[in-house]
């Protein structure tokens, strides 16, 4: 064994955690935890994973390789990406990334840097896509450094091989289930989280042998049960204790039709429980061979931080006979919610309540039907290259530089189809990815707060000139009397320490304000804490507690115009709005104080599908906000919060092609598109990684993360493939 092949090895030697992503990404590899597992090495330079300022990469010097084989059994075509940064090279030096199909016998240039770009610290990237052979197996991809001598240095990162499959690898179900029908009656535990796979539902499953109508009663959650922190930024286990590792009390009522299961509590339900509430959604029940007289039944559901908006996804399943239910089995692996991921699961007795809910659960049925009938028609997102050729689908998110395994779900809407991604979780494929529940975070801002302000001024005008000290008592003070809420909808208060992109955003006093569940505290913090620094409506500070400002301004406003509890969500939003639209029922509520006040927290706090978002965004930017050919919104305001008007683009905010108007962001992508005048698209954004791209040209590009990255170059380009977005 070489030096060089015992110096890696010597990296390797700690194992990684097992960690299992959706079919799409066969490889990603960053080396952020300081390892290079299951690399080869060769030549007779050194190698080394090395940290620059947080940044962990593989280092190669001289004539150094590293290589990798990655399986592609039934892999359609695949999209091979690396970046790297490099120091030393001279003429004819370079650093190369290289692909090959059949076991080195040839080898494609996926990219190389070279003299002139090795600078030491800037990262380039490039990436290729190949279609495959029904024969390939396997794909090998080698990084190399074309040199001589030590000086001679290549950093290596983000390498990634994408896959659009010809068969969904976990698709099928295999002839023995782990969740067995033996396991379910039995009293095993259950060890490790499982394939998701074994709460799916086969493709021709049997229909049920019996329905399911009555309660169902979860014992013990919280005694029962395993928990793992796979992430833990802020140290939430520490803070939260035992809480924060259990599921919250589960006693709810069901009923099935036609293989649906349906909740008959839908939307966000608040528990006693001190961190977590929980949201239901429709599952399936079916029969399986194998399970006797037993029908069996699958469920999705969340929970989600009582105070904030991280919302962690799992499932359930149990078999049930009409009388009596099996043990349920239960795991949460993914999220959306980039400070804190974790791990649950387990097994826990169930006690079934029959009853017979026909007309208890028929309204819920009928708006069932109406929702699912309402709903984008979906293909998969490889589709997208065949429906609209030079498109690559693949570059979604990871082009820019989003980990696979940080990604919820991603797509894209091109003439009224949606084009969905998977929904990845840590053991495959989630189950319910068209229903899958995800937190608004800021994108509120956009479709709570700026809808809400729109709406009231087309009812009342002169709404947004109000001053804020004249409709929040507690901010009756002189730094407030000459701030508008069109100044807070802006985030342009003239109130902030620091107008620092993000700096008083991201500031320990203004995350302290996040988590407050009660009234009091938030209004005091948000009308108190911040100076006066400059003229309101001139500088932009972003401020989600000035959004909390706004929504408590506007319900002083509907409480003024309407009378006493009336309530701004419901009666501006939800009823004229979201109902007329048949979003799902994860929207019948937004978070709010756990006080008498229930403020709603209007900068975020909103659970939804991204069916739903997108036809919000479809009939904001398409319908511009009517109904029934009515205008429901003040139409200046909305053109202005989508670049419809010239003359008002809204505020810089401090980074470079970067405004907001009235809620909304916008990019100016005409330079990155090579356009000789401005681009400006509107986009919805949210903590954590989240954006909602509204192109001027009727696409539609969305994703949900935990990446904290807020970059989408791939699908502009795309969406100017699709149709022209230069003026």
């Amino acid at each position: 064994m070489s030096m060089l092949r015992s110096a890696l090895y010597a990296i390797v030697l700690l194992p990684l955690a097992p960690c299992v992503f959706a079919v799409e990404a066969l490889l990603y590899d960053d080396f952020q935890k300081g390892l290079a597992e299951g690399w080869q090495a060769f030549g007779s330079g050194t190698i080394a994973v090395t940290e620059y300022q947080g940044n962990a990469s593989l280092r190669l010097t001289k004539d150094a390789m590293v290589a990798k084989q990655v399986a592609t059994l039934d892999t359609k075509r695949l999209r091979i990406g690396a970046s790297f940064a490099a120091s030393g090279l001279e003429t004819g030096k370079a650093c190369i990334a290289e692909a090959s199909f059949d076991d080195g016998e040839n080898w494609y240039e996926v990219f190389r840097l070279i003299d002139g770009q090795d600078d030491s610290v800037s990262l380039h990237s490039g990436a290729e896509s190949w279609d495959l052979p029904s024969e390939t197996t396997r794909v090998w991809f080698r990084a190399r450094v074309q040199g001589d001598d030590m000086d001679d240095t290549c950093w290596l990162d983000n390498v990634y091989v994408m896959a659009s499959p010809r068969v969904r690898k976990d698709a099928g179900i295999p002839d023995e289930r782990v969740l067995s029908r033996a396991f379910l009656l039995g009293n095993s535990e259950l060890v490790q989280p499982v394939f998701m796979h074994e709460y799916r539902a086969p493709a021709k499953a049997a229909e049920a042998r019996t329905g399911f109508s009555g309660s169902l009663r979860l014992v013990g959650t919280d005694r029962g049960g395993k928990f793992r922190a796979v992430h833990d930024d802020w140290d939430r286990v520490t803070e939260i204790g035992k809480p924060i590792t259990h599921l919250p009390e589960f006693d709810f009522e069901f009923v099935s039709r036609a293989g649906d299961l349906l909740p008959l509590q839908r939307g966000v339900q608040r528990r006693e429980h001190p961190y977590w509430e929980i949201i239901l959604q429709p599952g399936r029940v079916w029969s399986e061979v194998g399970d006797g007289r037993w029908a069996r039944a699958s469920l999705p559901f969340s929970l989600q931080e009582r105070s904030a908006n991280c919302t962690h996804n799992g499932v359930l399943t149990f078999l049930y006979d009409g009388e009596s239910v099996s043990r349920v089995a239960y795991q949460i692996t993914s999220e959306t919610c980039g400070y804190f991921k974790a791990d649950l699961w387990g097994v826990l007795a169930a006690e079934y309540g029959p009853a017979n809910l026909t007309e208890k659960a028929a309204a819920q049925v009928t708006r069932f039907d109406a929702h699912r009938n309402s709903r984008l028609p979906v293909r998969p997102l490889s589709q997208l290259a065949d429906d609209y050729p030079g498109i690559e689908p693949l570059s979604f998110g990871v082009d820019d530089g989003i980990n696979p395994g940080d990604m919820t779900t991603h797509g894209m809407v091109v003439d009224g189809v949606h084009y969905r991604g998977d929904c990845n979780t840590r053991y495959g494929s989630y189950p319910y990815c068209e229903s899958l529940p995800m937190p608004s975070y800021s994108t509120a801002k956009s479709i709570l707060a700026g809808i809400a302000t729109m709406r009231i001024e087309k009812l009342y005008p002169g709404t947004v000139n109000r001053a804020i000290a004249s409709v929040v008592d507690e901010c009756n003070t002189k730094k407030w009397r000459d701030v508008t809420i069109g100044n807070a909808l802006d985030m342009a208060t003239g109130n902030y320490r620091s107008k620092k992109p993000q700096e008083d955003e991201d500031s320990i006093p203004h995350w302290r304000f996040l988590f407050w569940d009660k009234h009091q505290p938030k209004i005091g913090f948000a009308c108190d804490y911040f100076k006066r620094k400059s003229q309101p409506g001139t500088q932009f500070v972003y401020h989600t507690s000035d959004t909390y400002l706004l929504g408590s301004a506007l319900q002083t406003t509907v409480t003024e115009r309407r009378g006493q509890g009336v309530d701004l969500y419901r009666s501006v939003l939800l009823e004229p709005i979201w109902n007329a639209l048949n979003l799902s029922p994860l929207l019948d509520e937004t978070k709010r104080t756990y006080d008498a006040t229930e403020q709603m927290f209007s900068g975020y706090g909103l659970t939804i599908e991204a069916d739903d978002i997108l036809r919000i965004a479809i009939w904001l930017s398409e319908n511009n906000g009517e109904l029934n050919g009515e205008p429901i919104l003040e139409r200046r305001m909305l053109d202005a919060a989508l670049q419809r008007s010239e003359g008002d683009r809204g505020l810089a905010t401090g980074v470079a092609n970067l405004n907001y108007n009235n809620g909304f962001w916008a990019f100016d992508a005409g330079p990155s598109l090579g356009c000789e005048a401005p681009a400006w698209i509107p986009f919805m954004s949210g903590v954590s990684g989240i954006t909602v791209a509204m192109f001027p040209n009727g696409v539609i590009y969305y994703y949900f993360s935990d990446s904290y990255v807020f970059r989408w170059q791939s699908a502009r380009e795309a969406a100017h493939t699709i149709r022209e977005l230069c003026q």
